[in-house]
């Protein structure tokens, strides 16, 4: 069957299904102040959902998944669906993103069930900064939860560290030294702006600073059991974006005094620890891998902010709530899970893939999500 190409000519193979949008922390860039109202639980996708549009997908020619939140574990029966993806076939890469609170606990059940990676967010070695960040004193739980992963023969463990500006751009060094004898993959990963959370403060300012907009499909197509023609129409909707700026935003009207540290200031850091030679790690992704000379581990960076990927973004994103995101700063995601519940088949879910397929922009734009990362998956 013909793959997913996007109008750039982009071959997706790759899908982030987000499982919940709960949360066991509070991480500034992460989560609104006032926190999120959960969804209900009959408005989440059930695991045969998630797993009936992942097996679409493969036929699709997505072979990679990865299981994310909110925080995955916190979603009751989470190993179950692990176990019931690792035996579809076509699946070449399954993997997880946690924070790491409950990975102690879980780690041995997920590699049972088949989960092959993990990824823990981490942003602190400091126990103090570390509840700065996350609004919870468990620290010493996420590094527990890396031991026991580490333990049970995942590889690679990657761990992901937003860096902050005078937040915990003064960790570089401490988390870059974990890689060299541990077999530990840290990754460096530029703040990204997201309207509704703590660091990320006078949201409207920004937005009328950048020039850039986007105006996506907005599709929202008429139950399956209701007249066709009405479908076609809605599906039918132009797919033109307006924009006019693909640059980063330097105006800092409204601008948090804490938020952008560019991988360049990073690399001229890790200097002191000596020279990065050019890596392979499984499943790098859109990170740069490097190594230091004799580490066990890597170091690698991500750029959303001062060098985009997008040219070979080859990723889709579910969320909890069955919509289906082109990009991480996507304001609208295309409703999977209704007419999924509608009666929808295969062909109507790939015309909906389609659609969001039309509003994946050739690159983001650095406007200011409207969303909430804990719901959307990071």
């Amino acid at each position: 069957m013909k793959g997913l190409i996007d109008r750039y000519n982009r071959k997706i193979s790759y899908l982030r299904v987000s499982v919940t949008d709960r949360c066991n922390l509070r991480c500034i860039y992460c989560m609104p102040p006032e926190g999120i109202k959960p969804l209900r639980h009959e408005d989440i996708l059930r695991f045969e959902e998630i797993k009936r549009i992942v097996r679409y997908g493969i036929d699709w020619g997505i072979d990679k998944v990865r299981i994310t939140g909110g925080e995955p574990l916190v979603r009751k029966k989470v190993v179950y669906l692990i176990e019931a993806l690792s035996n579809l076939e076509g699946i070449r890469d399954l993997s997880m993103t946690t924070n790491g609170i409950l990975l102690k606990d879980y780690a041995e059940d997920l590699k049972n069930a088949g989960l092959q990676r993990i990824n823990v967010s981490l942003d602190s070695l400091d126990a103090n900064k570390f509840n700065r960040i996350t609004k919870v004193r468990k620290l010493s739980l996420v590094l527990d939860g890396i031991e026991e992963a580490l333990k049970r023969g995942f590889e690679p463990v990657k761990i992901n560290v937003v860096i902050m500006k005078e937040i915990n751009d003064d960790e570089v060094l401490d988390f870059a030294k974990m890689s060299l004898d541990r077999p530990l993959h840290i990754r460096f990963i530029e703040f990204m702006p997201f309207c509704k959370t703590r660091i990320y403060t006078n949201c409207k300012a920004k937005k009328e600073a950048t020039k850039t907009r986007i105006n996506p499909v907005r599709s929202n197509p008429a139950p399956l059991n209701k007249d066709r023609s009405e479908y076609k129409k809605v599906r039918g909707a132009s797919d033109e974006y307006r924009r006019t700026s693909n640059g980063v935003n330097t105006n800092k009207e409204g601008a948090h005094p804490f938020e952008f540290v560019s991988t360049s200031i990073i690399r001229e850091r890790l200097k002191e620890l000596g020279e990065l030679i050019p890596a392979q790690v499984r499943g790098a992704g859109p990170a740069k891998p490097f190594r230091f000379e004799k580490s066990l581990g890597t170091i690698g960076f991500i750029t959303p902010m001062s060098e985009h990927f997008c040219t070979t973004c080859n990723r889709l994103r579910l969320t909890a709530d069955g919509r289906l995101y082109p990009c991480l700063f996507s304001d609208y995601g295309v409703d999977i899970m209704g007419p999924l519940r509608s009666g929808a088949g295969s062909e109507e879910i790939r015309e909906l893939f389609e659609d969001a397929l039309k509003n994946k922009p050739e690159k983001h734009f650095v406007k200011g999500n409207n969303q909430v990362m804990s719901k959307i998956g990071g």
